[in-house]
C-alpha cells in the first residue's frame, strides 16, 4: 500500500479535527498504556536512513501487520537543521511481531 503525503496529512487532520469537537469521544475508547520499549531512531540507531534527528513519531498498523512509524521533520544529524530535511517519512518493521525485532 502506497501512503501520499496528503493521504495522511488528510488522515491526521480528521482525526484532530474530531478530538476538538466538544462533547465527542470515539466509539469504544479506553485508558490506553503505555510503555517505552526503546528508542527507535537517533544517533547510531537510523543513521543508515540518514535520519539521526527527526520528531513527532506517530505508529501505526499496517493492512499486512507490521507496524509503521511517520516522523515529522527529520535532519541527517541529530540536531534541528541538521542537513538533508525531509518530511515526512516513514520506517517500517520487517515482521508483525515488533518483541522479536
Amino acid at each position: 500500500m502506497e501512503l501520499s503525503r496528503r493521504t495522511v496529512l488528510r488522515a491526521a487532520a480528521d482525526v484532530g479535527a474530531a478530538a476538538m469537537v466538544p462533547g465527542t469521544a470515539f466509539a469504544g475508547t479506553q485508558a490506553l498504556t503505555v510503555n517505552k520499549v526503546k528508542d527507535l531512531t537517533g544517533p547510531g540507531l537510523t543513521d543508515r536512513f540518514r535520519m539521526a534527528g527527526t520528531d513527532l513519531g506517530i505508529p501505526a498498523r499496517a493492512p499486512d501487520g507490521r507496524m509503521v512509524f511517520v516522523f515529522g521533520d527529520t535532519f541527517e544529524e541529530a540536531r534541528v537543521g541538521g542537513g538533508w530535511w525531509r518530511s515526512p517519512v516513514a520506517l517500517w518493521s520487517n515482521t508483525t511481531n515488533l518483541a522479536g525485532g
